[in-house]
């Protein structure tokens, strides 16, 4: 049966609701995500406190980086947990929100939507490998400027009160904020990406059930925008193509540096271009894209049963992507 002009409106209509919900809770996520951090790092202050005097010297000072370590490892690991239990969200609501704004508008019959093959699972795997650095980056940060002001508090006699008071001053005389605000990113950018990567996937099944379809980016316009993101509200292209995103202007007025980033879609791991190009439009990015199906299609059958030779080139690409930006 060929797709009518209601079944697209119904369809598009569905997938932009479910990129709101996404985006609303990837904001969430991030705020989730700070308060964990800012409550870790004075949870770990707290227990330092709480070490007795006769730990504060030269001969202890082992003990008390060992204590800060295995600390900051707690930190690590509860961070980790839920970083993975938000990937795992988003990539299902990748998957389930592309299958089902196609089934409930007609345009996919649920007896060839059986035929999708799982893909979460790969995903979320896929994506911890880059979410784990960059969060063991926070921790090991963390945890190397409380040792910092540790060591050098004792080595130059100061008791606890002056060695808790230069930790104080490393972590919070603007630096907690930095590590709060980096783990907010991370959490925002990586949940929103594991959304569009499976969305991406799922896409590519229903191109191959719909060839000849196209995809549109929008836009998050609220005033945060970014400008070169502002310019590719409601771009169309060819659903094999890349979107072309041009470097904005700085507040000096001078082009951005960096040169062209060219995405499948928004925080696309797999982008071309320089890693500062890419990262520049990925990072804390809140657009989205959907899929622009034709009137008239003709569902193909058999065509989206296997998704292994994707989610072989993604995790190529995502641990490519990985080594750019932690090098």
């Amino acid at each position: 049966m060929a797709v009518t002009a209601a079944q697209l409106e119904a369809f598009a209509a569905a997938a932009e609701a479910n990129i709101a919900n996404a985006v609303a809770l990837g904001s969430q996520a991030s705020t989730s995500a700070a308060s964990l951090m800012n409550q870790s790092i004075l949870d770990l202050t707290a227990r330092m406190r709480a070490l007795p005097p006769e730990q504060w010297t030269f001969s202890a000072l082992g003990e008390l980086r060992a204590q800060v370590a295995a600390t900051a490892e707690e930190m690590g690991a509860a961070l980790n947990a839920q970083a993975r239990r938000a990937l795992r969200e988003f990539a299902d609501l990748g998957t389930t929100g592309t299958m089902g704004a196609a089934i409930e508008s007609g345009v996919l019959s649920s007896e060839i939507a059986t035929g999708f093959a799982v893909i979460e699972p790969a995903m979320v795997n896929i994506l911890s490998g880059l979410t784990t650095p960059l969060i063991d980056g926070i921790t090991a940060g963390v945890q190397a400027q409380i040792e910092q002001a540790i060591s050098t508090g004792i080595l130059t006699g100061g008791g606890q009160l002056e060695t808790m008071a230069a930790i104080d001053r490393a972590l919070f005389s603007g630096n907690v904020g930095s590590w709060v605000t980096r783990s907010e990113t991370i959490f925002r950018t990586e949940t929103l990406r594991a959304y569009s990567l499976t969305q991406d996937v799922r896409n590519q099944q229903l191109e191959r059930t719909f060839p000849g379809s196209d995809k549109k980016w929008l836009t998050t316009l609220d005033g945060r925008e970014r400008e070169s993101h502002r310019r590719m509200h409601n771009k169309v292209i060819k659903f094999n193509e890349r979107f072309v995103i041009q470097p904005g202007t700085s507040k000096s007025g001078k082009t951005v540096k960096g040169g062209p980033a060219r995405l499948k879609y928004p925080r696309d791991p797999t982008g071309l271009g320089s890693p500062r190009a890419v990262a520049r439009e990925t990072i804390m990015c809140r657009c989205a894209h959907i899929m622009m199906l034709k009137r008239g299609a003709t569902a193909r059958r058999g065509t989206a049963r296997s998704v292994g030779a994707e989610v072989r080139t993604i995790r190529t690409d995502v641990e490519d992507f990985t080594d750019a930006i932690l090098s």
